[in-house]
């Protein structure tokens, strides 16, 4: 029988109570650009740039936040959560799960101590009604 402070000890691990990462504006890029070349099957276009708000936190507290811009047209909003390391596409409810952002995933949870969030609590977490694979 599991006592009581360890069940509240295994209830905690990967709830919100995880400190979130400082994330650095290049891994964001890079994540991000991971993100979008997943989103293209395929390389970049010459023209794709990636810009971060000043500041990247503030959108969805517990994201940071990068957009995939071509030319002058926005492609996609590229959100990292913080915690967990999932990276999602609010407008199109789109979660993004290549081989390197997993194992970004991965380098993130293990320096917090997290658990991936559930598909269906990330996409209320993003305000969609349900994510899609990429």
């Amino acid at each position: 029988m599991v006592s009581i402070a360890l069940a509240a000890l295994l209830a905690t691990v990967g709830s919100a109570t995880s400190e979130p990462v400082v994330l650095f504006s290049s891994d964001a890029i890079e994540v991000a650009k991971d993100a979008a070349i997943e989103w293209n099957r395929g390389p970049l276009p010459k023209n794709a740039a990636f810009d971060i708000p000043d500041n990247p936190t503030t959108v969805q507290p517990g994201f940071y936040h990068v957009s995939y811009i071509v030319g002058v047209r926005n492609q996609l909003t590229i959100w990292i959560n913080l915690t967990t390391g999932q990276v999602v596409e609010p407008d199109q409810c789109v979660y993004f799960h290549s081989r390197k952002i997993q194992s970004f995933s991965a380098s993130i949870r293990k320096l917090t101590g997290a658990r991936p969030t559930a598909l269906d609590e990330l996409a209320n977490q993003i305000g969609c009604d349900a994510l899609k694979p990429d």
